[in-house]
């Protein structure tokens, strides 16, 4: 993800898709969280001190403990954004 000098200096919000099963993500190689479950929403707080003007590397590591697996969801499910205050 490309953020822009005036997106630092707060903490952001990643949600990302439905996920089946399990999944570690990570943000610039900082592993954010864990969840487990396939229902279950992903919604992680990316600190301030991770971001970097330019190019942001998000990675989703995922699990699939069986039967159909994977990242599924549309893709605007899958953002970052500042949380409300």
């Amino acid at each position: 993800v490309m953020l822009e000098p005036s997106d630092l200096g707060k903490d952001l919000t990643l949600f990302v898709a439905a996920i089946d099963d399990i999944d570690t993500t990570y943000f610039n190689g900082v592993k954010l969280g864990f969840t487990d479950g396939y229902n279950k929403p992903r919604k992680y707080t990316v600190p301030a001190r991770l971001l970097k003007p330019g190019k942001n590397t998000i990675v989703v590591k995922v699990l699939d403990t069986g039967g159909g697996g994977g990242v599924h969801g549309e893709p605007e499910n899958v953002r970052l954004q500042t949380p409300a205050r």
